[in-house]
């Protein structure tokens, strides 16, 4: 007879298992095994930009998959779903905040809340704002000195792959 219970912390999750195995000689003996938990990386994006954010997406899929870091994004959330909870559920699950900065981005009181919230209760490594086009980014930005990623001109992949790992290493 196996019961399973899972519990999960931040940096690990905890399987344990009770087994009876030595019921024969009136033994019993907990097994605990220890399993990182996947880091993720929450992508927070104005609707009107979706198309940029699933490139985002693609494109750190595999390097990031290699390092066992997940992506997060608002399109895994189903019809009937509470997108609220849905979302703050992420944002709490998640180790690292992608924040894309355009027009209708630093408009959205959605997109604000994410990295608001990340700041809040992760703290400033936990935020990297991407900026994609002219705009102006909120002054609390600014105020935590974060540093941006310019993606207006050139799209330089690999260095955001780093700032990402770099980033999940100081957590």
């Amino acid at each position: 007879m196996k019961a399973d219970l899972k519990i999960e912390t931040r940096t690990k999750a905890l399987h344990l298992g009770y087994y009876n195995e030595y019921l024969e000689k009136g033994k019993e003996r907990l097994v605990i095994e220890i399993k990182p938990r996947m880091r993720q990386v929450f992508i927070s994006y104005s609707s009107y930009n979706k198309k940029f954010a699933d490139e985002v997406k693609e494109q750190l899929y595999e390097p990031l998959k290699k390092s066992d870091i997940t992506i997060w994004m608002d399109a895994k959330i189903l019809g009937g779903d509470d997108w609220r909870t849905e979302i703050e559920e992420a944002l709490k699950d998640s180790d690292i905040v992608l924040v894309l900065f355009d027009k209708n981005s630093v408009k959205s009181h959605y997109v604000t809340y994410e990295w608001a919230f990340a700041l809040g209760e992760k703290g400033k490594d936990s935020v990297i704002p991407l900026v994609v086009e002219d705009c102006d980014i909120h002054q609390r930005i600014d105020k935590n000195a974060l540093q941006r990623i310019d993606f207006r001109n050139d799209k330089n992949w690999e260095e955001l792959v780093e700032t990402i790992k770099s980033k999940l290493s100081k957590q």
